[in-house]
């Protein structure tokens, strides 16, 4: 009796438990930042991080193209505490 119930559980049960107990991907705080336009305070080059303001908070950038000072970007990524970023093309325009 005890290996049916078992066996019930493990067809029927698990799909119906793990709805309940499954947690949604959500993003994180930080995550939000991601597509975001900001704007370089700090010169930034391929080989040396830069400063970017996005929002109210200035962040620790990096990008693959120099960017200088007054550039607008929009954030590709974050690692740690340091953004990745690029030109930011509004119609068409750089």
């Amino acid at each position: 009796m005890t290996l049916v119930i078992c066996l019930i559980y493990i067809f029927l049960g698990r799909k119906y438990l793990h709805r309940l107990t499954a947690s949604t991907a959500s993003r994180t705080n930080i995550d939000t930042i991601i597509g975001k336009t900001g704007v370089v305070l700090q010169k930034i080059s391929p080989d040396t991080a830069g400063l970017v303001k996005v929002g109210n908070e200035e962040w620790r950038a990096i990008a693959e193209q120099s960017l200088e000072k007054d550039t607008a970007v929009i954030v590709t990524s974050i690692h740690g505490v340091t953004l990745t970023v690029k030109r930011y093309l509004k119609e068409g325009k750089i």
